[in-house]
């Protein structure tokens, strides 16, 4: 079984709105992570790219973590307690797109669904439960850089009704949402850049319309069809995408039309949304990942106003990638971050109702170690740990020192703020950020 190596922030709010948020990442895990809340008031967290999936309490103390032989980059959590799960399995040494049914514990495999021809980068990307009980899926094939396709899937959760191909479309950019119980909507970009086409699609899986999306001229500068959500308060369909450098939430008639020059909502230059799902008090919240690498959480309520704005930093940078609410009226986001040398690692973070976050905003120790500076020099005191680098705010390594004693000296001659971490073999175990003052 692996460790599970974490940084963790917990805090309770005030007493007057009492919810649990944190913010974690996972050092010995890769990539991203997908996280959910089950009836227990446990979490649930998948690691697809080391093929795991982790309970932990309400306080994050693991109770148990499985390992498969499919990874899983995407779950919900059925009404029984199983886990419909959406990821993709090695064939052959190529990835192919793959669903399976948990039972509540993670450990029987009630249906496996492979699916598809084997392609490059094939996996479910998306996976969303209507009211009748019907699972939507979404898996992407990536051909190059530039160009990928996406096909959408229907099943019911025994894994019977299987194999109804709802749309197929080239592009690189893909979102599908229910707009009320009847009708589903489907935005991506189209091959060509500057258009984003739509669909939608009645509760019998008929085709009701198609829109092909440019600005109020006819002009192809609309980008990055990220989310698609209902609008609560007149049934109008919200689209998230960018128009040249703006990026905003635009919204569209029942039909798909009426396209707005300029956003209803401005949220930041050239933003990317990744999800977006209704809550349960009303209106909406999106996900994405500002241009500057932050991550950000929008809490739109249904007059299409901004309640709350939130960004996530990380270690350099955060790319949410999934948002799911929590018994308690909280939201738990998940997705990735990165160092400064671009190794990814999954990250969750919980706000509660009102946005309040315990951000990351810089390297926080996960091992017993102190870093002051005197004398133009940084002095580091460490129980572990077999390596120090020192780097600067832009990721430029000052410092490099390997086999380090329990006291490290090191010697500088700008002053300036730094960060200084400490690896045990090639696994990052703690980071400090540290000003050191001119010399006098």
């Amino acid at each position: 079984m692996k460790i599970i190596i974490s940084i963790l922030l917990l805090t309770i709010s005030s007493a007057t709105h009492a919810q649990q948020i944190f913010e974690k990442i996972f050092f010995n895990q890769h990539g991203t992570a997908c996280a959910a809340e089950d009836s227990d008031g446990h979490f649930l967290i998948s690691f697809p790219e080391d093929t795991t999936i982790m309970k932990c309490d309400s306080n994050l103390n693991p109770i148990w973590t499985k390992a498969y032989d499919f990874s899983t980059y995407v779950f919900e959590i059925l009404d029984d307690g199983k886990l419909a799960c959406g990821g993709y399995k090695s064939v052959n040494n190529f990835p192919s797109p793959y669903l399976a049914i948990l039972d509540s514990i993670g450990d029987s495999l009630v249906a496996n669904l492979p699916y598809g021809p084997i392609n490059y980068s094939n996996k479910v990307t998306q996976l969303k439960i209507n009211s009748r009980g019907k699972l939507f899926f979404a898996s992407k094939t990536t051909y190059s850089s530039s160009y990928s396709s996406y096909n959408l899937y229907v099943m019911d959760t025994a894994g019977t009704g299987f194999q109804v191909n709802l749309y197929t479309n080239g592009g690189n950019n893909f979102h599908f949402n229910f707009i009320d119980p009847n009708k589903m909507v489907v935005a991506s970009d189209l091959i060509w850049g500057g258009i984003i086409n739509v669909d939608a699609f009645d509760s019998s899986f008929n085709h009701l319309w198609n829109n092909t999306i440019v600005d109020t001229m006819g002009n192809p500068h609309v980008f990055g069809a990220g989310v698609v959500l209902p609008n609560t308060s007149n049934g109008s369909i919200i689209l998230g995408a960018r128009y040249d450098w703006y990026s905003g939430l635009f919204t569209l008639s029942q039909s798909g039309t009426a396209w707005p020059t300029w956003p209803v909502i401005f949220l930041a230059d050239q933003a990317k949304y990744t999800d977006a799902i209704e809550v349960r008090q009303g209106g909406s919240i999106c996900i994405g990942t500002e241009v500057s690498g932050s991550g950000f959480a929008a809490r739109i309520d249904s007059s299409l106003n901004i309640l709350w704005y939130v960004t996530f930093n990380g270690i350099n940078g955060v790319d949410p990638f999934f948002v799911k609410e929590c018994s308690d009226g909280g939201f738990i986001i998940s997705g990735s971050t990165k160092d400064f040398w671009g190794n990814i690692f999954p990250w969750i973070t919980k706000v509660d109702r009102f946005g309040t976050t315990t951000s990351i905003a810089e390297p926080k120790s996960t091992v017993d170690f102190d870093v002051t500076s005197q004398n133009q020099s940084i002095i580091v005191r460490q129980s572990t740990g077999d390596k120090i680098i020192v780097y600067d705010l832009i990721g430029k390594i000052i410092s490099k020192i390997e086999n380090v004693a329990h006291t490290t000296y090191i010697p500088f001659e700008n002053d300036g703020i730094y960060i200084v971490s400490i690896y045990k073999g090639s696994n990052l175990v703690g980071s400090e950020k540290l000003f050191v003052p001119e010399r006098k």
